[in-house]
Formats: structure tokens, sequence, C-alpha cells
């Protein structure tokens, strides 16, 4: 609730030098409100974007490593490697780790997984039937 107090009294106070400059009479008030306006929207914006961008890397981080460490490898050695590329590449690691490892492998079971749903074709032997003469 601060928070927001804080927000809308700087909110307010980019619109203090408009409000004088119209008391005056000069019309120049009026763009200095506007501008003003159109700076802290933008700063907000800006920053509230990066905001997002970080908490959707970190989540993006964590799930790749929990994947990683549950993922059965091949060689233990491909998991160690690859747990120390998503920790210390972080995001970058993780979204690479997701491309390399993480699609390929979720594509092969996906592709087995159907095969295996795929009904089998009954085929129906026609029978000769004797005819009586």
């Amino acid at each position: 609730m601060k928070i927001i107090k804080i927000l809308l009294l700087s909110l307010l106070g980019l619109f203090l030098p408009a409000i004088t400059f119209a008391e005056r009479g000069e019309g120049i008030g009026l763009f200095a409100g506007l501008v003003g306006l159109f700076v802290f929207v933008i700063y907000f914006v800006f920053i509230g974007g990066f905001i997002i961008l970080g908490i959707l890397g970190t989540v993006v981080w964590v799930w790749m490593l929990v994947d990683c460490a549950k993922r059965e490898f091949k060689n233990e050695n491909d998991k160690l490697l690859w747990i120390l590329v998503i920790v210390l590449a972080s995001t970058v690691g993780a979204i690479v780790y997701y491309f390399v490892v993480k699609r390929e492998q979720d594509k092969k079971v996906t592709k087995k997984t159907v095969e295996k749903s795929k009904p089998k074709k009954i085929v129906k032997k026609k029978s000769k039937k004797k005819s009586k003469k």
C-alpha cells in the first residue's frame, strides 16, 4: 500500500509543473506535464519488463536444473556436465539444455508413445464358402 502511495505521489509530482505553468497562462505547461508522464510510464515499463524477464529466467533455470537432476543419461558424467553448464551459465545454460537435451528426448518419447498407442490393424481372413452343387 505504501508503494502505491509513493507511485501516485510521484505521478502527481510530474503534473505540478503543468499546473503551475497553466495558472500563469503559459502554454508550455501541458507539454511539460505530458513529457513528464511519458518519462514516468516508459521508466516503469522498462524496469517492469526487466523484473518480469528476471523472474521468468529464474523459473526456467530452476525447471531445467530439476529436469536435469531427475533425467537418466547414458553416462553419469553427462548429467554432471549438464548440471555444471546450467548452474554456471545460468539462464543461457538452461535454454541451451532445453533445446539440446530436453526437447530432443521428449520428441523421441512422444514418438514412441504415439506408435504404441496406435491401434493395430485387424485383418479379417475371408472364409471360403463351399458352394453346394
